[in-house]
Formats: C-alpha cells, structure tokens, sequence
C-alpha cells in the first residue's frame, strides 16, 4: 500500500494492439491524468522510457496527498493504449502508527 504524502514511483506500459507489442520511445504522447479523491488533473511530470513500452513516473508528496488516486496515461498514437492504475493510500495511518510506536518506546526506556 503507497502511503499518504510520500513520493512514489510507478509504472506503467504502453501497448501497441497492432503489433500485440508494447513500444518503446513513444513517452513525448503521453497525457498523464491523474485523479486525486476524484478530482482529475493533467499533471506534466517526467516520464522514464524504460524500454519495451515500460514508462515509469514520479508522483510527488503532493500529488499523493488522497486517499485514492488513478494514473490515467493516453497515448495520442494511433492503436497504443495505456492501462490506468489505481493507488489506494494508507490516509496516513502509517506515520501514526510510527509516531506511536516512537512515543512507546520513549516512555518505556525513560
């Protein structure tokens, strides 16, 4: 699980239906939508041509500041489609948890 307000990395693939392919070097076509909470925005950050049509993002904290969030890539190339992905945060319960934990052991060792 991603969790809330820290940077993320993801990965995506672009397919080519003709060529039952994915396709490399085709990231300058990508439209990244990014629905935060479902409030949707084009977001412009860069995009990793891994090879074979492997691409791969950098959410921000900001941008992973929701409790659930899509990555809705589009290729304006004709034939090449791009899957959306879901992420579901941990709406923070995470840190938490920590600071919790950091307060407990505090209190025992004092």
């Amino acid at each position: 699980m991603a969790i809330k307000n820290e940077q993320l990395y993801i990965s995506y693939r672009a397919w080519n239906k003709s060529t039952r392919s994915g396709i490399a070097g085709d990231g300058g076509n990508h439209t990244l939508n990014l629905i935060s909470d479902g409030v949707e925005a084009v977001i412009a950050n860069a995009i990793t041509d891994l090879g074979d049509g492997q691409y791969r993002i950098l959410l921000t904290k900001e941008q992973m500041d929701a409790n659930s969030l899509t990555l809705r890539p589009v290729s304006s190339t004709p034939g090449v489609i791009i899957y959306s992905i879901l992420i579901l945060t941990d709406q923070g319960l995470t840190k938490q948890i920590l600071q919790l934990q950091s307060s407990s052991s505090s209190s025992s060792s004092a």
